[in-house]
Order: C-alpha cells, then sequence, then structure tokens
C-alpha cells in the first residue's frame, strides 16, 4: 500500500484496516481522516473502516465530540469522491439499482459495461 497517512501509527492503521475495506479511490481521504484524528488526540482504536450506503464509515470505540465532527467531515467528503479513483463522483444507485455507489462519471460507465458482461455471460449460460 502507498504511504497516505503522514504518521507512522496512521499508515500502520492503514495497513491493517483499509485495504481491502474500500476502493483505492477513498484511500488519500482515510490516510487524512487518521492524521486529523491522530492530531485531535484520538486513541488509534478503529472498530471497523467500510463502505456502506456509497459512502465512508468509521467507527471507532470512544472519542471527544471534535473527534466525532472529523469522522463526519470525511463521511460527508465520501459522497462527492470516487471509490474507485478519487476523482470528483456522485452517490447513484449502481446498474440493476441495488447498491449505492459513490463513482465519477468514467468509473461508473466502466461499471456498468462490466454488469452488462456479465449479465449477458450469466444469461447464454447453458443450464
Amino acid at each position: 500500500m502507498d504511504v497516505y497517512s503522514q504518521n507512522p501509527t496512521g499508515q500502520a492503521i492503514m495497513e491493517k484496516w483499509v485495504e481491502g475495506s474500500v476502493g483505492p479511490g477513498w484511500y488519500p481521504l482515510i490516510g487524512k481522516l487518521i492524521d486529523e484524528l491522530l492530531c485531535a488526540g484520538w486513541d488509534g482504536q478503529i472498530t471497523q473502516i467500510k463502505e456502506k450506503f456509497g459512502s465512508l464509515r468509521a467507527y471507532i470505540g470512544y472519542g471527544s465530540d471534535e473527534i466525532y465532527h472529523i469522522i463526519d467531515k470525511y463521511h460527508a467528503l465520501s459522497v462527492h469522491t470516487c471509490e474507485d479513483c478519487g476523482k470528483p463522483g456522485r452517490n447513484k444507485t449502481s446498474p440493476g439499482g441495488y447498491w449505492l455507489h459513490t463513482l465519477c462519471a468514467s468509473c461508473r460507465r466502466k461499471e456498468t459495461i462490466k454488469r452488462k458482461r456479465w449479465m449477458n455471460e450469466r444469461a447464454n449460460r447453458c443450464c
């Protein structure tokens, strides 16, 4: 994993909790989130970092109002940041209407093409 956090503790948190739990477009956001949390006095305890309803969720054990405000700020930023590439994105329902994703127009097109291919392959399979 590339270095997204400027703090060694933050980098260790990134490696343990982030890779594979969200798309790489959000790694820089999470690195900044962790750095800000650590500067605000956060103890570094994480319960979970994940994508939910097309937005970034960070769950911690305990924190001050300031710490929760920082988490809320990055949650809000995530719904305008493509989870795949990090460019500006929109939170919309995926092709097929089952999941919310925050993607830029380019990544959304790729996702739509991939979904259509999968549907065609599935329809053409012999039973």
